[in-house]
């Protein structure tokens, strides 16, 4: 009996901690949607756009192939996107 006392108090805790994390995610993706909307346009590059996204490079990659962000290239040949619109695309 003390065993199972024992593991689910341990099951609480963790639980407890995620709780916690999840609710520490939350409040730093409130504070960029929160901060964006001060923030002027701004061309950002594609990994930048995948820690924006949550998203891996090529899910961004097709996302631009089906014209779901609107992006170009630079003087460098480097595809950029526009900082505004992945704020716009998080909040739909």
């Amino acid at each position: 009996m003390a065993s199972t006392a024992s593991s689910l108090e341990r099951t609480m805790e963790k639980a407890l901690r995620e709780i916690k994390s999840i609710q520490r995610d939350l409040r730093h993706l409130s504070n960029l949607i929160n901060a964006d909307v001060r923030t002027a346009d701004r061309l950002i590059s594609v990994p930048e756009a995948c820690k924006y996204l949550g998203k891996k490079k090529t899910a961004v990659y097709a996302m631009i192939s089906r014209g779901d962000l609107p992006a170009k290239r630079d003087a460098n040949g480097r595809i950029r996107l526009s900082f505004n619109q992945i704020q716009h695309y998080i909040q739909k």
